[in-house]
């Protein structure tokens, strides 16, 4: 294995061995035809890209194919659309068989799930408050402005419309700007949403989540691109999630998180769905209370956190890979 890595800061590897025999390079200053002949010098099998069209992407350079196998393993979730790139990690749900077209990378699907976590420590369930009455449900999204759209929040007030006195709490970094809260707000004022019912929290460097996470009873995903890390992040503590599928592998990684954790009922297609399934939800506060309680485990003992197998799948991927560009 070599790492390359962009940053011009130094790394930060979790193995320093990977420094002192060579094997982590450091290439942030370096050109793409520098960077090309280096990467031909490894003799690399399978070259992996994570940036996609991220800032500070090598794509110019994965364009003139320094290694024989080029696989896109979504950072930047989503097709390359060069032809240097030859396959991309996926799942059933991130990508499934009728949006393959819209790649021009082949699929490389896992049996699972397209990602794995490091198993969380362990909650203890009496961390996970109470489900309250259905009018005093609070939703929350602890995801950047950037995933949250006028559609969404619409889609958002709706639900509290219909769940009447549940509360909606915001919090991202975003929202420590005065001006951003009351764009914010008054959106939600115009939907007919009072500024009582929300919780819009900015956040800084000393702020802990976790402490937000336990006044939640139901996380919401936004969309069209979803925000699994967050997802994830709600699941192991206990926080449902109801995500609306995309058209796209942005727009269904929560999905195939959901889906692996046998939560399909939160899986839903439509603002409408997303309306009925937060409706129902809301409407069955002891079914909820037994979920959460059993959430953190069945989150912790999932393939989406047996990292072994994940690294096995993995393995099985690129050999299927090398195979066929060998045939």
């Amino acid at each position: 294995f070599y790492y390359y890595w962009e940053s011009v800061r130094p790394p930060n590897p979790p193995n320093a061995s990977w420094i002192s025999e060579g094997r982590w390079r450091s290439v942030g200053k370096l050109t793409d035809f520098e960077l090309s002949k280096i990467i031909c010098d490894d003799h690399i099998d399978i070259l992996v890209d994570i940036a996609g069209h991220s800032h500070g992407n090598r794509l110019e350079m994965l364009a003139n194919k320094p290694a024989p196998i080029q696989i896109l393993w979504p950072g930047f979730a989503g097709s390359t659309g060069i032809q240097g790139m030859d396959f991309i990690v996926a799942d059933q749900w991130t990508i499934p068989e009728h949006e393959a077209g819209g790649y021009t990378e082949e699929p490389l699907r896992l049996p699972f799930c397209f990602t794995c976590f490091i198993k969380p420590d362990e909650s203890p369930s009496s961390q996970i408050k109470p489900v309250q009455r259905p009018n005093e449900l609070v939703f929350g999204c602890l995801s950047s402005m950037q995933f949250i759209g006028p559609n969404v929040i619409q889609c958002w007030a709706k639900i509290l419309e219909s769940v009447p006195d549940s509360r909606l709490v915001i919090k991202n970094r975003e929202l420590s700007n005065d001006s951003v809260r009351e764009r914010i707000s008054s959106l939600f004022i115009e939907y007919g949403i009072p500024f009582s019912r929300l919780l819009l929290e900015g956040e800084d460097a000393a702020d802990n989540a976790s402490d937000l996470l336990e006044k939640i009873d139901v996380g919401l995903d936004p969309f069209p691109c979803s925000d699994f890390e967050n997802a994830f992040q709600f699941l192991s503590r206990g926080v449902p999630v109801i995500s609306k599928s995309g058209q796209r592998y942005a727009g269904n990684q929560t999905t195939s998180l959901l889906q692996n954790l046998g939560l399909t009922e939160f899986c839903v297609q439509t603002d409408e769905g997303y309306l009925q399934c937060a409706r129902s939800v809301a409407n069955d506060s002891s079914g909820l209370a037994d979920l959460r309680l059993g959430l953190p485990q069945r989150v912790r003992s999932s393939r989406v956190c047996d990292v072994p197998k994940f690294v096995t799948d993995l393995q099985d991927l690129f050999s299927k890979a090398l195979t066929q560009r060998n045939r």
